[in-house]
Formats: structure tokens, C-alpha cells, sequence
């Protein structure tokens, strides 16, 4: 080798650079081995009510000391303004049309890769602590339990959580929860009820403000609220945010009492957002019967919180979607980042660097988890560029569209799109393009799995017969504080087979129909929170029946049961 002058400045950058190289990669294995993550989603979130993004109440100083030295993505926005499909695109980074949890009932396909997944590939505990499990829309996630680790029915309130965290772990683990308790109705704890005024308190009694705190479902325009009784929703609203910042200050200071809260990493964001009056009413798809996809119902918080990294205090402005947050996860962790996502890992623009334009798209059916079957077939769509977004609903008669400038209009109030065709051509043709290849993406995954069983699928000696229910009976009414704890619906038949359970509750805009599919011949509901128990009689009554899953010819009969309020005591 010929030595020069310039030997020792390229001999000290050399070895510098693998002193520092192999340093970085240290460091990533370490977070890769030693560090836990809990990724908490929020239900319902107006972003504009959070203290961290500047509003003018108190509503969460727990989460904005968090947000203090956090990776703030300022501008995230959902897939879906209701929660299963914008949960599933966390878990994922798929848009729903792509992971196939569109409406109630649905599942991810069997194999499709989860956060979870990728976390267990690196050894990770991935438990699972949420009621939401029980349902069908969250089979398949992926988590190292079908059926939730419940301990009483405090989804509500975080205990699960708290009380998960203070056992002793030997693995790292990845801990999704999800605080439900923005959700409607809205009706905080009396302590946290601390922006009302006196004349607010007074109108509480008000008609329109007891179905507020009583309903979790309020179909639009079912209410005209006047002027003040606006800023008691919104008091009201304010109250539980303040009452969830509780919540998770609880579960930070269970972090700190066990010792791990400079080892564990905090990742929060949101299933969707949620109206307060900007375009007149509340809610979002699942409560209004009538899905919208302006910002206030899709923008959500995302968050990573990170003890180790000292200097990760950064607030990126640039538009993200709900999609890129697993592979952003994955990415900070060191992991591999799946293939044939929508998502990508946006840790570059964290760094200051430059990304390709990050168009959103967005899409729900008509009702949400309340959409009946005709609903399910209305769509409403979205995609959001950095200047321009459209809105289109296709209900198969007409499809109107919105188009707004939400540069100079951010309130999305100014419909352009009767003097703007070409631009609204050119979104309604990506949103097109987008549908194209999602479709085709899915229609590849579901060529391999098998959706519905015949009768050679029928095990080998034996015998179908119509089942019968021994729980619940006909026409039985069952006391809530038993519900709480749970309810098993049984039925005769052979625990090797797979049976489907059809359900029917409530009536008229309450009315929920669908289908269970059950291995054995039984299915456990419970632990359920509090507040879901709360409210079971207002979606009397229930009507149920069973069969063979895909047999039609042996279903049972249906029967009618009830649920009655009792003092849980």
C-alpha cells in the first residue's frame, strides 16, 4: 500500500466510521432485544382538543408532558372514520379495501402479517387485553391469545392494564390497548367534569343533552342542538379527554412503580377522529348512521415516546396516514418492514430528509358498524393530496362529490369542485387507480383460502343435527351484572365442528344483523366493560340461532332473549 500525506486522515475516518457503525448497530440490537413497546389507540379523538396541538382547555396535561419529548406526526390522517377498519390499518399498514375489515362481521384473511406478527418473529410477548378481541372484526391479529386475558370488566377505566403491567415479564413485549372512554355517550366522571359552568350544568337537564349522556348511537340530524347546549357537548367532550389523560397517567406511573418506564417506548394514536359540530353535528360513521370524511373525523394523533433517545423531541408537520404507522414501528425498532404494504416507514422525515408525497386515502361504509347489508354497499371515499382533497360518495344511483382547497379552506367549507373539474377529474382518477390495484392485491389473497364448508367437510362418523340452545332460553331475560362477567351461549351439537351463530338485535335505527362463525358448540361474551354492559337493554331485544357453518339446511330455531338493569352493587 502507498502511503501519502493524506494516509492518516483516511486511516482515523475509516476506523472512526467503524467505530461508530458498529456503536449504531450495537444500539439498534439493543433496542431490538431489551426494549418494550405499548401502543395504545384511542377511540374518538378530535385532534383540535388535544393541549399538545393547542387548544385553549387543560384537557390533557399528562399527554402533553408526554408529547414534550415525543416524535409529534402532526398531520396524521385515517383510513376510515370509524374504528375496526382504521384499527386493522394500524395493525397492518393496509388501507381496508386491502385487509378486508370494511364492515361489521368481517376478519383479516387468515396469514395476512400483523405488527403483532412481527414483533413475535423477535421473540416479543404480544398479549392479549381487549374486549374488542371477542368479536369477529379482530380475529386473526396475530396476538398470543385468541381470547382476552380479562380481568373484570374495566376496559373502561384501564385496570386490565395496569394490572397487566404490574406482573413481572422474562420477554419484552408489545402491548396494544385501547381506551374506549371518548366514545359517546358523553358523560365524564363528575371530577372530571371541571369545564362546565353553572349555567352549562343547568342545561344538562335539557332533552337533547340526557340522550347525549345516555346514547351511544345518535343518528344524524336526530337532535338539533342549539347554540349553548353546543358548548356543553363540547365541555362534556373536554371532560372525558381530561378524564382518559387520567388514565394514562395512571398507567405511567405503574410504568415508573415497576421499574421499566426508561425501557418501555409509548406509541399513541387513534382509530378516527371525531365531529363537534364543524360541519354541524357529532360522532363519526358508527354513531351518525351517515360516515364523513372531513378532517375532524379522520385526523388522529400519533405519537412515539421514546426514554432512551434524549434528543427525540420533533414535530413533523408533513401529511402522514394511519396506513404508515406499522411500518414506521417496525422501522424504528430495527425490524424488517414487511412487503406489499400501502404504508411506508416515515422515520425519514423525522430525520429531516425528504420523502415522495404521501397522498391519504380514506373510505367507510355509509353507517359504519351499524351499516345493514343495503348500507354496506354505499362507500364513501377520500383522498387527501397537500393542497386538494375529494370526497365522493358511490351509492350506485349518483356519485356526488366534494372537492375542497385545504390550503386557503383547512375547515373544508367551500365546495370548488363546480369551477375545478379538471382537478377533481384528476383526484376521482387516483382514487380510482388506488380501488384497481387494492382490489387486485386482495383478489391474489383470497385465491388460497377457503371461505365456507360443505358437508364432505363434515368429519369422518359424524352425525348433523339441528342444534338447540341450552343458554340462553327463549324469551329469557338476563340480569346485566351477570352479562358483565359473562355470558356463554351454548348449544347441542359436536365441539369438533364449526357452527355459525346469526344474530339479530334491536330495532329500527338500533338494528344490528350478522354472523358469528364459532369452533365447538359454544361462545363466550365477557369480560365486557362497564359501559358497554350499561348499555346492552337499549338494543333490546336480541334474536339468535345456530347452525353447521355454511349448511343452511340445519339451522336451529331462533330464539328471543333480553337484557334488564339490575344494582350491580
Amino acid at each position: 500500500m502507498e502511503l501519502n500525506k493524506k494516509t492518516p486522515i483516511i486511516m482515523i475516518v475509516i476506523l472512526l466510521s467503524i467505530f461508530f457503525g458498529v456503536r449504531v448497530w450495537k444500539q439498534l440490537k439493543l433496542k431490538q432485544k431489551n426494549l418494550n413497546v405499548i401502543l395504545l389507540t384511542l377511540d374518538s379523538v378530535n385532534v383540535k382538543h388535544l393541549g399538545f396541538m393547542g387548544y385553549k382547555r387543560s384537557t390533557t396535561p399528562i399527554l402533553d408532558s408526554i408529547a414534550q419529548d415525543s416524535m409529534i406526526f402532526e398531520n396524521t390522517f385515517s383510513s376510515a372514520s370509524w374504528t375496526s377498519p382504521g384499527l386493522h390499518s394500524v395493525f397492518t399498514g393496509l388501507y381496508p379495501t386491502l385487509h378486508g375489515v370494511e364492515a361489521r362481521g368481517r376478519s383479516l384473511i387468515p396469514g395476512t402479517i400483523t405488527i403483532f406478527d412481527v414483533f413475535k418473529a423477535h421473540e416479543y410477548q404480544v398479549p392479549n387485553i381487549s374486549y374488542l378481541t371477542q368479536i369477529p372484526n379482530y380475529f386473526f391479529l396475530g396476538l398470543d391469545q385468541e381470547q382476552p386475558q380479562l380481568i373484570k370488566n374495566s376496559a373502561y377505566n384501564g385496570e386490565d392494564l395496569i394490572q397487566w403491567l404490574g406482573k413481572k415479564h422474562s420477554k419484552p413485549f408489545l402491548l396494544w390497548y385501547h381506551y374506549s372512554s371518548l366514545h359517546l355517550p358523553y358523560k365524564p366522571k363528575e371530577k372530571f367534569n371541571q369545564f362546565l359552568t353553572d349555567s352549562m350544568r343547568f342545561l344538562l337537564k335539557s332533552e337533547n343533552l340526557r340522550t347525549l349522556q345516555e346514547n351511544g348511537v345518535i343518528p344524524m340530524n336526530s337532535i338539533e342542538f342549539s347554540t349553548e347546549e353546543k358548548e356543553v357537548v363540547k365541555a362534556l367532550y373536554d371532560g372525558q379527554l381530561r378524564e382518559l389523560d387520567d388514565l394514562i397517567g395512571k398507567m405511567m406511573y405503574q410504568l415508573k412503580k415497576q421499574g421499566i418506564d426508561q425501557q418501555t417506548i409509548i406509541v399513541i394514536t387513534a382509530d378516527h377522529g371525531e365531529e363537534l359540530f364543524e360541519h354541524g353535528f357529532i360522532g363519526h360513521a358508527s354513531t351518525t348512521h351517515r360516515a364523513r370524511l372531513y378532517d375532524e373525523t379522520i385526523k388522529i394523533p400519533f405519537i412515539i415516546y421514546d426514554p432512551t433517545e434524549k434528543n427525540n423531541r420533533k414535530r413533523i408537520r408533513v401529511q402522514v396516514r394511519q396506513v404508515d404507522i406499522m411500518p414506521t414501528l417496525a422501522d424504528y425498532m430495527g425490524f424488517k418492514v414487511p412487503n406489499d404494504l400501502n404504508g411506508k416507514s416515515v422515520l425519514d422525515l423525522a430525520k429531516g430528509k425528504k420523502m415522495p408525497r404521501l397522498d391519504s386515502f380514506a373510505e367507510s361504509v355509509i353507517a359504519g358498524y351499524q351499516s345493514t347489508p343495503a348500507q354496506e354497499k354505499i362507500k364513501i371515499r377520500s383522498i387527501r393530496l397537500q393542497k386538494h382533497k375529494i370526497i365522493c360518495i358511490e351509492d350506485n344511483i349518483s356519485n356526488p362529490c366534494e372537492l375542497y382547497d385545504i390550503k386557503s379552506d383547512p375547515g373544508e367549507r367551500e365546495n370548488i369542485i363546480s369551477e375545478n373539474s379538471s382537478i377533481a377529474a384528476n383526484l376521482k382518477g387516483k382514487i380510482r387507480n388506488q380501488l384497481s390495484e387494492m382490489n387486485f392485491a386482495r383478489l391474489s389473497r383470497l385465491t388460497t383460502q377457503k371461505v365456507e364448508f360443505s358437508l364432505k367437510d363434515v368429519p369422518k362418523g359424524k352425525t348433523l343435527t339441528k342444534p338447540i340452545f341450552v343458554f340462553p332460553k327463549k324469551n329469557q331475560v338476563i340480569e346485566i351484572s351477570k352479562a358483565c362477567e359473562k355470558i356463554k351461549i351454548d348449544w347441542s351439537g359436536d365441539s369438533e365442528l364449526t357452527y355459525v351463530i346469526q344474530y339479530d338485535i334491536g330495532l329500527e335505527f338500533k338494528n344490528l344483523k350478522g354472523k358469528i362463525p364459532v369452533k365447538g358448540t359454544f361462545k363466550n361474551f365477557g369480560l365486557l366493560p362497564s359501559h358497554i354492559c350499561d348499555l346492552l337493554p337499549v338494543w333490546n331485544p336480541y334474536k339468535i340461532r345456530v347452525s353447521p357453518y355454511g349448511l343452511d339446511h340445519y339451522w336451529s330455531e331462533w330464539i328471543d332473549f333480553s337484557f334488564a338493569r339490575t344494582n350491580r352493587g
